[in-house]
């Protein structure tokens, strides 16, 4: 319907707010850490959007960057996760903590999410790293070896390219792994300090 809303913030509540376009003030509901990192009300502010169509509701989910709305439509593509779920693991876990879950296997740390218990947990995990194919980047961070073609690719670009499985732009995943990297580091540390300078 519509990619991202620009305008006025016009109010601030616990999990929505209220961002006043041209007049028109849109309810938008959001993980409670965006709302604490949103400006003063009255301030401009831009959000990526979702909306959810329901038959007795139409629903806007904001998101303070492309990457927080691309993992939170990987989310609630998983079964039984619903949008207001897919927003409680953001909420509570946040994006870089969630990301690295998924690609270690954690999924302990996904059920500290309100709503997501164990069950819920592991099918996140086991369809997210199915569909953001990252069983490459899982395979380097825990040792094993490699299952596809591709040779001689270093530890760096071996970071970069997890990061673009979880769907950061090129570019954004190069930045932050060049900005952080460090050689005696293993790859799932060079991961999780890349994912923290991304959220930063």
């Amino acid at each position: 319907m519509f990619y991202y809303l620009s305008g006025k913030l016009a109010l601030k509540n616990e999990n929505f707010v209220v961002i006043d376009v041209v007049g028109v003030g849109y309810l938008v509901y959001m993980a409670t850490s965006s709302i604490a990192n949103m400006p003063s009300c009255g301030d401009e502010v831009k959000v990526f959007t979702y909306v959810n169509v329901k038959e007795d509701a139409v629903d806007i989910y904001g998101f303070c960057s492309e990457a927080e709305l691309s993992m939170f439509k990987l989310l609630i593509s998983v079964s039984g996760v619903g949008p207001k779920a897919g927003l409680s693991v953001l909420s509570s876990i946040g994006l870089s903590e969630f990301a690295l879950a998924v690609i270690t296997d954690d999924d302990k740390t996904i059920t500290q999410a309100p709503g997501i218990g164990p069950k819920t947990a592991k099918r996140i995990v086991l369809e997210l790293k199915d569909k953001m194919k990252t069983d490459d980047a899982i395979g380097t961070i825990k040792g094993m070896p490699k299952a596809g073609p591709v040779q001689g690719v270093n530890a760096k670009n071996e970071a970069i390219t997890a990061l673009m499985s979880l769907g950061y732009a090129n570019l954004q995943a190069r930045q932050a792994v060049n900005a952080i990297y460090n050689a005696e580091l293993s790859i799932e540390d060079n991961i999780k300090n890349a994912l923290a300078k991304i959220s930063e």
